[in-house]
């Protein structure tokens, strides 16, 4: 039998459902007076109703909340974040980066997929699938005001005394929660039982490639929560951690094993698209399968780019050299 880790007394575990193949997301409810809400799923009656029902069972409205905290700002997090507070005026806080990530980020990624050798076909249902995929969420823009937190900031209100962390690497407006008298981290989708999250693009036109390195965001990530020591890691998808800093360790020794994969994948495929070798490794037929082992292989080989250990034409999206394979993965 599985042992579950406890989650502290007073803070409460929500499982919500979501259109995705992740399955379902957690929010969690912190008692207190005002009580507050860290993340609060996708839009739509269903996923809302559930949260207002499995809030009622805890004796709470969402109209007595005093605030909605965001871990990041993709869907199946935060879709509900507009309409809620549009609904009972509830202020929601996140990172700035989080304001309207998809309308920058989006015509980027469909250009990185054409570059690295994605058939047009494939960018045209994703485009579809995303112009549906709309009624699961808000852009955060659309927020009369986003209360606005950052690295070392503070955030206090009711039951609530948390230290904010910003943590990219999943994504650009990442932020973890810190709950130090519960010894807990709300750590989003930055910690996950049994797998590591996908690397998406951080674009940025000021940057080498257009985009920053999400691996190696992720990676000062990792050490930012390795730091703190051993907390309960309060996860936005499954069960709950029991160690955090093993955790962090766990993901860098996935991580790195990964870079050794794609690593071999280069030299044994030399001159292949980035695409085809994410097809080559992962195998996946789902269009959006097959852009997430894009943007998998992607991060992997701008990683090993960045060690020198590889090559790419960014300019054709291919690999055109290999060094040896053997050598050892930096950090």
């Amino acid at each position: 039998m599985r042992h579950r880790t406890p989650l502290p007394t007073d803070v409460h575990q929500i499982s919500l459902p979501t259109p995705y193949p992740v399955g379902r997301s957690n929010s969690f409810l912190i008692e207190g007076d005002p009580p507050v809400l860290v993340d609060c799923g996708v839009k739509g009656s269903r996923a809302t109703g559930e949260l207002e029902a499995e809030l009622a069972l805890l004796g709470v409205r969402l109209e007595d909340l005093g605030a909605i905290l965001l871990t990041h700002p993709h869907y199946d997090h935060a879709g509900a974040a507009v309409s809620i507070a549009r609904r009972v005026g509830v202020p929601v806080f996140g990172h700035e980066n989080g304001l309207d990530y998809e309308f920058r980020g989006r015509e980027a990624f469909y250009l990185a997929l054409e570059r690295y050798g994605a058939p047009g076909s494939l960018v045209g249902t994703l485009r579809a699938l995303n112009e549906q995929g709309e009624r699961f969420g808000d852009q955060l823009v659309e927020l009369e005001r986003l209360e606005l937190l950052d690295h070392g900031d503070r955030f206090s209100m009711g039951g609530a005394d948390l230290g904010v962390l910003h943590t990219p690497g999943h994504n650009a407006a990442h932020l973890c929660f810190v709950d130090g008298d519960r010894g807990s981290l709300f750590c989003g989708d930055l910690l996950l039982s049994g797998i590591t999250p996908n690397p998406l693009p951080h674009f940025d036109p000021e940057a080498r490639r257009g985009r920053r390195s999400s691996l190696a965001l992720y990676l000062r990530s990792l050490d930012l929560v390795e730091e703190l020591g051993p907390l309960v890691g309060l996860a936005g998808h499954g069960r709950p951690l029991s160690d955090t800093a093993a955790a962090a360790r766990k993901a860098r020794r996935q991580i790195d094993r990964r870079t050794e994969d794609v690593l071999a994948l280069c030299g044994e495929h030399l001159g292949e698209t980035l695409f085809r070798l994410a097809s080559r490794l992962f195998g996946e037929e789902s269009p959006l399968g097959e852009a997430l082992a894009f943007t998998e292989v992607l991060a992997h080989a701008d990683r090993l780019e960045d060690q020198g250990r590889i090559q790419v034409d960014h300019d054709r999206g291919v690999v055109v050299w290999v060094g040896d394979p053997g050598f050892a993965a930096a950090t």
